[in-house]
């Protein structure tokens, strides 16, 4: 795709609908100027001023879900945000909410991110099928408060389930975490880590997966039932069906 318009400095120019054909098992989801998705974003049919020569790079993602970095929306350093809906895309959004009497989400050019303070939530609803997985990246000098989800299971970033909402909430009484994207998926093939009488959480973040894809095994992080050992992975309970080593 190459745009033969002889465009002067300053002029105005919209984006166009991407007729490229995506890889295997990978959905169009909008133009960036640099190819690994860092600089600015654009959807097509936005328009931008051209004062040099451009080129804007096809991002990818896995079918069925979107993404959104909120580096990429133009936002003012300081804008409040409680209450303001986002599209993730036509059919996902996300609303941070203020809790009451704490400080409102706002998102920061430090860090390149939403701040969502203490008692903070925000909320990640579709209009369509459900939501099957859910990634949070965080932007730099992120804090430490907890963040627990209403449904679903959810650790370091990574939520996966089957809901049509989920709202997180940023825990303490101080502090923040600093959301720089957002990443829901509505399809895809997820993988789930069962403690099968262990205690603990663990969560695949290259969830979900495509049909065909390589999966490594995680190394396990659940903690052992009383004067037993982790004797690898299995897809039954029981140990009947295929078993797997650790980062096989």
């Amino acid at each position: 795709m190459t745009d033969n318009t002889n465009y002067a400095s300053g002029a105005t120019v919209t984006v166009w609908a991407n007729t490229f054909t995506a890889p295997d098992g990978m959905d169009f989801n909008g133009w960036n100027t640099s190819a690994d998705g860092s600089g600015t974003y654009y959807d097509a049919g936005d328009t931008f001023s051209i004062t040099e020569n451009t080129t804007l790079y096809a991002q990818w993602i896995t079918s069925g879900c979107r993404s959104v970095a909120f580096s990429s929306m133009g936002l003012s350093n300081g804008t409040n945000l409680s209450g303001t809906l986002i599209r993730i895309s036509s059919a996902i959004t996300v609303t941070f909410n203020k809790a009451s009497g704490g400080t409102a989400p706002a998102y920061y050019t430090s860090g390149t991110s939403i701040r969502a303070y203490a008692k903070n939530t925000f909320t990640i609803s579709t209009s369509g099928s459900n939501i099957t997985s859910i990634l949070l990246t965080f932007g730099s000098s992120d804090g430490s408060n907890d963040i627990t989800a209403s449904t679903g299971t959810y650790s370091d970033g990574m939520w996966v389930g089957s809901a049509s909402s989920v709202t997180f909430t940023v825990g303490g009484e101080s502090g923040h975490r600093r959301i720089a994207s957002i990443r829901a998926c509505t399809g895809g093939i997820i993988l789930l880590y069962n403690a099968n009488g262990g205690t603990g959480t663990m969560i695949d973040t290259n969830n979900p997966y495509t049909s065909g894809s390589t999966v490594t095994t995680m190394t396990n992080d659940f903690t052992a039932p009383t004067d037993m050992e982790f004797g690898g992975w299995n897809t039954a309970a029981d140990g009947s069906g295929d078993y797997y080593a650790e980062g096989e």
